[in-house]
């Protein structure tokens, strides 16, 4: 790959890496001939990325800063601003590296304009940037920082000077952003102050009174009940209703959910069955056509599907993917871990749902009405469709939660139907012929009957044989949009379903359906997909899922299907 200029920046780290002893890192920058900017652990920048940003398609705007904050490594410091408003900083060694790297940027970049800082600072976006020919403009002119936080909230807004409009909405929502984030942090810290004082104080008085205690014939029972006390006193002061302060914080700084969604009431599954949606969506008059026996029609809850395309459909469709998109366990895994690209897959998505729910749904198909399926299996343990039911919360929720959590969310279901070359590779399995069977898909095929057969009695199955079922989830467009970078590490990597998924058969057993319930994943896997939530839309998601194959028996795996979902709006979701 040619690059236009390869060289050493000092990179700040993003997301909690911010808050390490040293948050600065040096690592190898590179800028090819398209406009894509990586950069790399190591010198050798023919490995693979660390972090990578495409500057036209992410409409970068370029910011210099020649006085750069006390915590950068050197005073020379560059600023890339995303289209989400996230920022990549940079500093160079020398003022000579500086203006190479200004030149070589600014050819794909937008000038940027004025922006605030982390520490409260504001830069004149006047004097800012380097023109496109290279020639560096007057160092940035700083701001007075506000006195306070209460000031800079109360202070009545100025209007800012006219700018581009792309780079003016930019600046405003990260200036907004930091803004909000600081007001947010000091009010929060200040809120709780006095409730915890009261506790630290009781603790003290608390732990005297045990010490003393210990020399008394009783001390066990007396230390015992002292702890219970303070546990008592403690949980009772941060039960109690916020102060006027922390009523301003809910309103400047918002938790983390997402938007247009207001905060549903709880209830149970069988309330959320035997009533409509109150979402807005519900409000707004969405509905999805019904079967006359009141079911809805699976795939005519408004998302379509479109002819398959490396590059991404219309937002809001979905398309069949070929089962080559997802690298899977080959032979021999065990020992060399390698993958290669699947066969074609088992099954073939039909219909694509998104629904809206105050509660969980299971057993989907006794409310969905999915369209006979036009192969049928042959074999008795495999289903003509298979049904997965993606059970996502619209919030993070609790630290800790059980494995029947619940609350409001988003459903996605995805209808699967059996191919005509699985069927004929079926009849070939019972009528003994395996061997006519192409030995890269016999073994899957096995494994795929053998799961269908026990997986819905999983609870009494050995440890062996249990949460084999895989999702495969990649963005095709990982270099267009703005995730934070410890995300795009697991882009594509596989997520085992095992306690957190239940498998069901329909009576006539021609339908299975697994339902899964994001609500119990845990904690750190619900921030994250939190975090991503509103990027749902820029993304061409590429899904897939696989029956784990362990030993060699049972590789190569085989895709059991492959699909794309194409800019996926969670606005478009419809009650159930």
């Amino acid at each position: 790959m040619g690059y236009e200029h390869v060289g050493r920046l000092y990179k700040k780290r993003g997301g909690m890496g911010r808050h390490a002893r040293t948050p600065w890192v040096s690592r190898q920058f590179a800028l090819n001939s398209e406009g894509l900017l990586m950069y790399f652990d190591a010198d050798n920048v023919d490995k693979t990325p660390r972090g990578s940003l495409h500057l036209p398609r992410s409409e970068a705007v370029l910011s210099t800063v020649e006085d750069a904050s006390d915590d950068a490594p050197t005073r020379h410091m560059l600023i890339i601003t995303h289209i989400q408003g996230q920022r990549w900083k940079l500093c160079a060694e020398t003022t000579q590296d500086l203006a190479v790297w200004r030149d070589k940027l600014s050819k794909w970049c937008r000038q940027g304009r004025g922006y605030q800082e982390e520490d409260g600072r504001k830069v004149d976006g006047s004097r800012e940037v380097a023109t496109a020919n290279g020639v560096a403009a007057a160092a940035p002119k700083v701001l007075a920082k506000p006195q306070s936080a209460a000031a800079m909230l109360l202070r009545p807004a100025k209007n800012p000077p006219a700018r581009p409009g792309g780079a003016r909405q930019l600046n405003r929502q990260a200036s907004r952003r930091n803004s909000q984030s600081k007001v947010g942090k000091e009010l929060a810290t200040r809120a709780p102050s006095g409730e915890v004082a009261k506790a630290l104080v009781v603790v003290n008085l608390s732990a005297l009174v045990a010490w003393t205690a210990a020399t008394w014939a009783a001390s066990i029972a007396v230390v015992l009940l002292v702890n219970a006390y303070v546990a008592a006193l403690v949980v009772r002061g941060f039960d109690q209703a916020p102060p006027a302060s922390e009523t301003l914080v809910s309103l400047i700084v918002p938790p983390a959910r997402l938007p247009t969604l207001d905060a549903p009431p709880r209830r149970s599954t069988g309330d959320a069955l035997g009533r409509r949606s109150k979402s807005p969506h519900a409000a707004a008059g969405k509905a999805a056509a019904r079967a006359p026996g009141g079911k809805v029609v699976a795939g005519a809850t408004g998302l379509r599907e479109v002819a398959f395309d490396e590059q991404g459909g219309p937002p809001g469709t979905w398309s069949v993917a070929p089962g080559s998109t997802f690298k899977i366990r080959q032979v021999g895994y065990a020992k060399s871990k390698r993958k290669a690209p699947s066969e074609d897959a088992f099954f073939q998505v039909v219909s694509v749902d998104l629904f809206d729910t105050d509660a969980r749904v299971n057993r989907m198909s006794d409310h969905v009405s999915f369209a006979l399926p036009t192969v049928k299996s042959p074999d008795p343990d495999v289903p003509s469709l298979f049904v997965v039911n993606a059970q996502i919360p619209s919030e993070t929720g609790p630290l800790r939660v059980k494995l029947d959590a619940d609350g409001h969310g988003y459903q996605v279901l995805i209808c699967m139907q059996l191919t005509e070359r699985t069927r004929r590779e079926l009849e070939l399995l019972a009528a003994g012929g395996d061997v006519e069977i192409p030995e890269r898909r016999a073994n899957a095929l096995k494994l795929l009957k053998t799961y269908c057969r026990v997986a819905p009695d999983e609870p009494q199955l050995s440890p062996k044989d249990r949460g084999r079922f895989k999702v495969l989830a990649q963005i095709r467009n990982i270099d267009e949009v703005s995730i934070p970078n410890f995300a795009k590490g697991y882009n594509g990597k596989p997520a085992l379903i095992a306690k957190t998924g239940m498998l069901t058969r329909s009576a006539d057993r021609s339908l299975l359906e697994m339902d899964v319930n994001v609500h119990a994943f845990g904690y750190l896997a619900r921030s994250g997909l939190q975090s991503i939530y509103r990027e749902f839309q820029t993304f061409i998601l590429s899904i897939g899922f696989v029956i784990e194959g362990r030993d060699d028996s049972e590789l190569p795996e085989v895709c059991l299907t492959a699909l794309d979902l194409n800019h996926l709006n969670w606005t478009m979701a419809v009650p159930l």
